[in-house]
Order: C-alpha cells, then structure tokens, then sequence
C-alpha cells in the first residue's frame, strides 16, 4: 500500500540553502513506492494563508516538516494548521526543530513524533509501521506521544555507508529558485 506522504520546508532564511534532509528523504520514500508532494514554504515564501489553503487542499497520510531550531514557532503554528485541518494525520519534525529539545517539542506544539539526530531511515521506518498499523516502540531514534505521555526510544545507529542513499529528489524541489 502507498502512503501519501508531505514533506514540508518551513520559512526560515532566504531560499539558498537547498533542503538536503528532505531531498534525501523524499528519494528514500520513492523508492520505497510511495506518493511524496512537497511544500517548499521557504522556497516560494508562501504566506500564512496561502500556507492554510494549501495545506486544506492537499490530502496526504502523514506530514513530516524539516526545520533548524530557529523555526520552532513556526513548525508550531504549521502543526496546529495541519492538526485542524487534518485532525487525525500524524505530523513528524525532524532536523535541529526536533533533534536539540524532543521533549519540549513534543510537550508544546501538536508534533506526534519528533525524529532525533539523522532522519533518513528512520523516517523510513514511521512511514512503514505508520502503514501497517505497528507500533511506534520499535523505532529508534525518535521520541514521541503515547496517551498524553511522552516516549524516548534508544537511539539509532548512525548511517555508516553514505553512499546506500539514493540521491536526493531535485526534481521534487525548485531548484531553479535555489540556484538563482
């Protein structure tokens, strides 16, 4: 079964750096079969509601948003557009946002689960058990709510072998805004 997956590029600088975690991210999914759609809000420089609109009229079955610390508030405010939006679709940070304080992450904002250190394979790993119905405790690397607690899984090892990732997805990104 394919999973609808947005991966979402949050304001917080000039649009010269080019999301990596995503891109790679994005390549990984595909590879696996399933759906990926972009929201490249720093990119395009989306306003909020034209963030609000956008996020209404996608249909996806989990978000997951990239962003440094700095992006917090922002992720925040994203979590809960999703979340009234989309009420029941599992929302995922990952990078320095969810990385530097899960906890306070998860405790503050409407973030489901909070990706700690490389995202890769374990973003991978939520799509799958996300898809079958297992259970969150099997994945490393991550921390994340459990009925109004939150869980801190063991850490996952880090990627040894750089060259088993598929290259990132470019093509999904607006690689002609980034390289202008």
């Amino acid at each position: 079964m394919k999973v609808n997956v947005l991966l979402i590029n949050p304001i917080c600088r000039l649009p010269t750096m080019i999301p990596l975690g995503l891109g790679y991210i994005a390549s990984i999914l595909m590879r696996e079969g399933h759906n990926i759609e972009i929201l490249d809000i720093n990119a395009f420089g989306y306003s909020a509601p034209e963030v609000e609109k956008l996020i209404n009229r996608l249909k996806f079955d989990i978000v997951g948003i990239g962003g440094l610390s700095s992006t917090y508030k922002y992720v925040k405010w994203l979590a809960e557009v999703i979340k009234h939006h989309h009420p029941s679709v599992p929302v995922v940070a990952g990078n320095m946002v969810s990385t530097a304080y899960p906890e306070l992450l998860l405790n503050n904002t409407l973030i489901d689960i909070a990706v700690i250190d490389e995202g890769e394979l374990t973003f991978k790993e939520i799509v799958s058990v996300i898809k079958t119905g297992g259970d969150l405790k099997e994945v490393k690397g991550i921390s994340y709510k459990c009925n109004g607690n939150i869980i801190k899984n063991p850490p996952r090892e880090r990627i040894s072998n750089l060259d088993s990732l598929p290259f990132p997805a470019w093509d999904l990104f607006p690689m002609e805004i980034y390289l202008n």
